[in-house]
């Protein structure tokens, strides 16, 4: 009963994160707009594709790169954020 109760609970927790889990695929990344220290909206071909949430630290004047044009959430070295790789936290996309 016991490892039952262990399985619910783990699949309960785990649940909101396989949901929002998203994917983005990018042709022509042309600019980013600055939401906060950890999040960003990336546009592709002029319009707002996706909101990226980020491990790492950003500014509104730093530069972005983008390493991968697909990505999903919890992917790593996915943006050079002022010349370091930087990890995605979490892909939200918004069309």
């Amino acid at each position: 009963m016991t490892k039952i109760l262990v399985v619910a609970v783990s699949l309960f927790l785990l649940l909101p994160v396989v949901c929002v889990a998203d994917c983005v695929w990018f042709s022509s990344p042309d600019r980013w707009i600055y939401v906060d220290s950890n999040t960003l909206i990336l546009c592709d071909l002029g319009k707002p594709r996706a909101l990226i949430k980020i491990w790492g630290r950003l500014f509104s004047t730093s530069s972005v790169s983008i390493l991968k044009h697909e990505f999903c959430s919890h992917d790593s070295a996915v943006l050079l954020i002022d010349g370091e790789p930087v990890d995605v936290r979490e892909v939200r996309r918004l069309n």
